[in-house]
């Protein structure tokens, strides 16, 4: 019974990290365009970005859970997360005074890696975590399940909703807040446990 309600709240954490994501990637998509004009370029840039930080991520946090304790290390990343959501926007946006659209496109794409870089550990690390007791492919479907799930409907809310709602630095601040909602829920499970 335990492991059963364990799994669900990491599985709702993935979906939070799954919303959140994407609610990022349309708000900077956005942004960018703003910045360095077609959205051709802005949407090449920012999927490039979050592609090398997704892939980074995954080897490196995933190769760091078989080493460190799981649940701690997704606790950092989900506060890393939550911190980046507040100060990554204002950051973005100051490129606007850059004239060199190279540098504009150098230090947007290497910011952009490092919330990727977080957000692709996180399958990994609890795909470790679920996978601790019962070493079946279920558990790893599952969390890429909730992941998806959560991107599919982070995207269409903030692209429709969301973002011409509120804009995009309350867009930024609530995935920031769903950030810091999924580390204190994994942090309350495990005062639970213990």
């Amino acid at each position: 019974m335990v492991a059963v309600a364990e799994n669900k709240i990491f599985l709702l954490v993935l979906f939070i990290s799954g919303f959140t994501s994407m609610s990022y990637e349309i708000v900077l998509i956005r942004e960018i365009s703003i910045i360095v004009g077609p959205t051709e370029s802005a949407s090449a840039l920012v999927l490039s970005a979050f592609m090398a930080g997704l892939a980074l991520g995954a080897y490196i946090l995933g190769n760091a859970s078989e080493k460190q304790n799981p649940i701690k290390l997704l606790i950092i990343v989900e506060i890393v997360l939550a911190l980046v959501g507040l100060i990554l926007l204002p950051i973005i946006r100051t490129l606007a005074i850059v004239e060199s659209m190279f540098f504009v496109f150098i230090f947007s794409f290497l910011l952009m890696i490092i919330p990727a870089f977080f957000m692709g550990g996180e399958i990994p690390i609890v795909s470790k975590i679920l996978n601790r007791n019962n070493k079946t492919g279920a558990n790893v479907g599952a969390a890429y399940a909730s992941d998806t799930i959560g991107g599919i409907l982070g995207s269409l809310l903030s692209g429709l909703f969301l973002l011409p709602e509120f804009g995009s630095f309350r867009v930024f601040a609530f995935g920031s807040l769903l950030n810091a909602i999924g580390a204190l829920l994994i942090i309350y499970r495990e005062k639970l446990i213990k």
